[in-house]
């Protein structure tokens, strides 16, 4: 189930730095259009979810106010840090976002320990140092992040952390039932229906929405429901610490992405960075393979 855990955050990872990239975009050619990319990508993603959640239905479905706390803070949590990073992408590049969302790990770390009785040795404390240290890195590895970003960032990791606690908590009321990977997948459907309920609510409440948005949304939509549903059976198989640690290696992925983007002359979705950025941001992914490593080592031996 560990390797299972590890390819899932990998491949989370991987679709969340391809989808920051396609988020910008569609904000470049819709004028910043934040709200509508949030409301109508999310209202796409609810309308599948009903789908998927319908298939999955357990037979012995667990009442709603047992589960129903959970779902509202995993999906109002994870909505309010969207809008927050959504705002931040209009200042910056996804490249250089992407790796500060590694700093989520540290915050929580903190709220691990302080409210959920969480325990960790010094070589788990070292390993998420280690990922904290190449988060910072990755951000200093090229020109200044303007300082209202860096607030919207921190902002977003906390509600991020936030949602990710409500996830823990939310996929053991179908565990039982059903088992991990499909009881994963059933609360992301789950979460994805509530997002949708709100995301409508948004576009109500927004002016017209062109049809063009519509269309443009679907590539940002299939990645990060991808990416969603990678990460919720990521947490539920290795939890949410060590998969957050996983999911880190977004930042490197989006470093790689950025360097080629550039190469390939896009320079409106990423600045092309001297040799010497490159160098920093290579020492910045080698400590942040490091740190899952004395992760992963310590889970193992039990030390």
């Amino acid at each position: 189930m560990v390797l299972i855990g590890i390819i899932l955050g990998l491949s989370a990872a991987t679709c969340n730095s391809v989808a920051y990239l396609l988020s910008r975009a569609f904000l470049q050619k819709h004028h910043q259009s934040h709200f509508h990319l949030l409301a109508v990508s999310h209202l796409i993603l609810g309308a599948v979810s009903v789908g998927l959640a319908a298939f999955l239905w357990p037979d012995n479905m667990p009442p709603l106010r047992t589960f129903g706390p959970s779902l509202l803070g995993t999906a109002l949590f994870y909505l309010a840090a969207q809008v927050c990073f959504f705002l931040a992408l209009k200042r910056t590049e996804a490249s250089r976002l992407s790796p500060m969302l590694g700093s989520k790990i540290i915050i929580l770390a903190i709220i691990s320990v302080l409210f959920l009785d969480a325990e960790f040795t010094s070589m788990q404390w070292m390993a998420i140092l280690f990922s904290f240290i190449a988060a910072v890195l990755l951000t200093g590895a090229g020109s200044r992040v303007p300082t209202l970003a860096i607030v919207l960032i921190a902002a977003t990791c906390l509600g991020y952390c936030m949602s990710d606690i409500n996830i823990a908590k939310l996929i053991p009321h179908f565990d039982s039932e059903m088992g991990t990977i499909p009881a994963s997948i059933f609360s992301t459907s789950l979460y994805f229906i509530v997002c949708g309920i709100v995301s409508l609510i948004m576009l109500i409440c927004l002016k017209k929405t062109p049809k063009t948005m519509w269309k443009d949304a679907i590539p940002f939509s299939i990645l990060w429901y991808t990416a969603m549903l990678c990460l919720f059976g990521c947490f539920g198989t290795v939890g949410i610490i060590y998969g957050n640690i996983l999911q880190s290696t977004r930042g490197i992925i989006s470093v790689v992405l950025a360097a080629f983007i550039s190469v390939m002359g896009f320079h409106k979705l990423e600045q092309k960075v001297s040799r010497y950025v490159l160098v920093k941001r290579i020492f910045a992914a080698a400590l942040m393979t490091a740190a899952v490593t004395i992760f992963q080592i310590y889970k193992r031996t039990g030390q």
